[in-house]
């Protein structure tokens, strides 16, 4: 079931009394959840290894670090290392209906798939596997060189060379707390511990460490440091209206923000569950609105994948894409090509 990010969870967003309250009556479940936690990690004390290079693009918190956009990002500098390494994505293509393993371009009805792994697909071959060891055999029986996980980094089913925590420097890690209480999927401490480097994503073109990220990071690991940015493409949209935004993301208030930073009017904002599939009667509603006030509409790309294609052809519905643009993308394909020649000598 998907669900909207409660408000409590972060200090900037939160009312005080009401997470006051609300923390102390959900934190005995954290307690559970966490003995869930541990039992999950001792029952996978041998993980499935695989020859190609996997990479986990992880994180401590649930949703809205901006691990896709940064494993596409991440994809890209692997690529200019050497054409000769073939590499494909895997997700369990959470809130999606495929439990595979199968490639996103085989399946035939795109809204059955999740968000993410559309977006993946956009970009190399794309494996969805509800099952991530199974996912990895399929990936071997392709002979891909690199497998980048999309997600991952709890599980303890599959072996990776190289494991990456993205963090939102605005959020953080929330009010510290482990779900429900908070947003952290494990113990803060042993969630930084098991990664092998960081990527904070920032707002704007410089980090300001809105969350005191970085004094929490383990001092002997690398960091690096990324922001989110509309692409070229959203430049062909155009500014000289009004628009009604909508968006069924972690932190759909980012969205919004990163439309007003690009110039955009928008008169109007509708906040979704993350993951949320549309309806045709939700789009059809919106439509009608954007209609009676002389507005378009539009929205994430992670929110139209989730739209069927005669919906987003019949409205005024525009699309917003963004990616990860690297600080110091020498220092990251550097790093990179370390790991991933120092693994290919030890075979």
């Amino acid at each position: 079931m998907m669900f909207k990010t409660p408000a409590f969870w972060y200090p900037q967003t939160k009312d005080t009394n009401q997470t006051m309250w609300l923390e102390k009556c959900l934190s005995p479940l954290s307690y559970i959840y966490w003995a869930g936690h541990i039992l999950h990690q001792h029952l996978h004390k041998k993980p499935h290894e695989t020859d190609a290079f996997t990479i986990c693009i992880g994180n401590v918190v649930a949703g809205g670090s901006g691990k896709t956009p940064t494993a596409i990002a991440l994809h890209a500098l692997i690529h200019e290392l050497g054409k000769e390494l073939d590499c494909c994505f895997l997700t369990r293509g959470y809130g999606g209906k495929t439990l595979g393993p199968i490639f996103v371009s085989d399946i035939q009805d795109r809204t059955q798939s999740a968000d993410e792994a559309l977006l993946l697909g956009k970009h190399a071959d794309t494996i969805i596997s509800a099952d991530r060891v199974l996912g990895v055999k399929y990936a071997d029986e392709k002979l891909y060189d690199v497998i980048i996980m999309d997600d991952g980094h709890q599980n303890p089913t599959v072996r990776k060379d190289l494991s990456f925590v993205v963090i939102s420097e605005e959020t953080g890690f929330g009010n510290g707390r482990m779900l429900p209480a908070g947003p952290l999927r494990e113990p803060l401490e042993e969630g930084l511990l098991r990664a092998d480097a960081f990527i904070v994503v920032h707002n704007g073109t410089q980090p300001d460490d809105q969350s005191d990220v970085y004094r929490q990071l383990p001092q002997n690991k690398p960091v690096f440091t990324a922001h989110l940015t509309a692409t070229h493409a959203a430049e062909k949209i155009e500014k000289d209206r009004q628009y009604i935004a909508f968006s069924g993301i972690a932190h759909p208030y980012k969205f919004y923000r990163t439309l007003d930073d690009n110039g955009f009017d928008v008169v109007a904002t509708h906040d979704f569950p993350d993951h949320h599939r549309y309806s045709t009667d939700e789009i059809e509603k919106l439509i009608s609105e954007a209609e009676q006030k002389s507005a378009a509409l539009i929205t994430t790309e992670k929110d139209a994948a989730k739209i069927a294609d005669h919906l987003l052809e019949t409205g005024d519905i525009h699309v917003l894409p963004v990616e990860i643009t690297w600080d110091k993308p020498q220092d990251v394909q550097q790093f990179l090509k370390e790991k991933i020649h120092k693994r290919h000598e030890k075979t």
